[in-house]
């Protein structure tokens, strides 16, 4: 059952319930055929044959009547009345027993049947013939007796003849209705026995199928729970190949890929604190470094300060020479020693002054870089 597919179970479900009730209903189909058939048969076979026999008997018994009658009252009226109904009962007993004869007959029916035709033959061209022909031409007397000696010892195997007819038409609807009693106890136990067999089976199948659905879904169920809570490395069994174990195999599939993730993600966070780490080393490094050129910046603007205060000094020592130049220009060539020094000075002055360009331009870089 594990390899098969739940759709395939379903359809062997449905398939094992659908020929139970095909089968119990061809069963209850065919029982009743058979209880049609023999209710068929009891009544055309046995109740129609069984009133034709009594219709036969009736009308014998009526023609005796008649010959008793015209017996009793030979007036010539009556003598013709009975004898008309004598022939004419005659006909119509041989039209019924005729359609009789056409319905189905078991060989010991047939056989009583045969002999029944015999007597009657007889009965009817030895004794009721002659009877009325002594009627008709007024012979009482010869009648009565012919009536006495003829007539009534044929009629008694007639008698017999209709009585055992009638007694095997009983006979045969009785073993008829037994027969039906017997099918319909055997369709009954057999039906009971197939439905209990069938019920049993869509039962069994059914739980197997319920089984075959539910264990795997809690099993899914429990993987899923898992698999949420964080439990990435439980193993997965899967033994099945329908669409449950498919489900399984997805969820083994789809915790090994997480796994995988959860694994390259905790890489990334540790590269990630480890870049973290020395960036953090770095941007200590360079607020130290920002430390220490801030220094540099404060002494570079210190010694600009100086050299502002020399240079605006060694500005005042020219304007003081320049006078000096103008007022004592014959002093000139007596301080010509100073001036050289004055030029040397400015020179030195504007070496300076380069110098504090140059680092300005340092500075510049640095905060720019800061």
């Amino acid at each position: 059952m594990k390899a098969l597919t739940i759709k395939v179970r379903l359809i062997i479900t449905l398939a094992i319930a659908i020929v139970l009730l095909v089968a119990i209903g061809i069963m209850g189909i065919v029982g009743l055929g058979t209880v049609k058939e023999g209710l068929r048969t009891v009544y055309e076979d046995r109740t129609i044959p069984l009133d034709q026999v009594a219709t036969i008997e009736q009308l014998i018994l009526r023609n005796r009547l008649a010959i008793a009658v015209s017996l009793v009252t030979p007036t010539a009226e009556a003598i013709r009345k009975n004898t008309d109904e004598v022939e004419q009962n005659i006909a119509e007993i041989g039209k019924i027993w005729d359609a009789y004869m056409a319905t189905y007959l078991t060989p010991e029916e047939k056989q009583i049947a045969e002999k029944f035709a015999a007597d009657r033959k007889h009965f009817v061209v030895e004794g009721l013939k002659p009877a009325v022909a002594m009627l008709r031409t007024g012979k009482i007397e010869e009648a009565k007796a012919h009536v006495v000696n003829v007539v009534r010892p044929l009629y008694a195997p007639v008698g017999e003849g209709v009585q055992a007819l009638v007694k095997l038409q009983l006979d045969v609807a009785k073993h008829e209705y037994e027969s039906a009693t017997d099918l319909y106890g055997t369709l009954r136990l057999s039906s009971i026995v197939s439905i209990l067999i069938g019920v049993a089976v869509v039962l069994w199948m059914a739980w197997l199928l319920v089984r075959a659905i539910m264990d795997p879904l809690q099993q899914a169920v429990s993987v899923a729970g898992r698999i949420a809570g964080g439990e990435l490395d439980h193993s997965i069994r899967v033994e099945r190949n329908d669409e449950l174990g498919e489900l399984l195999n997805a969820l083994r599939g789809m915790a090994e890929k997480l796994s995988q993730i959860v694994g390259e993600v905790r890489g990334a966070s540790d590269s990630v604190s480890t870049s973290a780490r020395e960036i953090a080393a770095g941007n200590d490094d360079l607020s130290q470094r920002t430390q220490e050129q801030a220094s540099a910046l404060e002494e570079t603007a210190s010694s600009m300060e100086q050299m502002t205060s020399t240079v605006k000094q060694n500005a005042d020592n020219a304007r003081q020479a320049n006078h000096l130049a103008v007022g004592a220009r014959s002093q000139a060539e007596k301080g010509g020693e100073v001036v050289m020094q004055a030029v040397s000075a400015m020179g030195a002055i504007n070496a300076s002054s380069r110098k504090i360009a140059d680092i300005i331009g340092v500075i510049d870089e640095i905060a720019f870089q800061t």
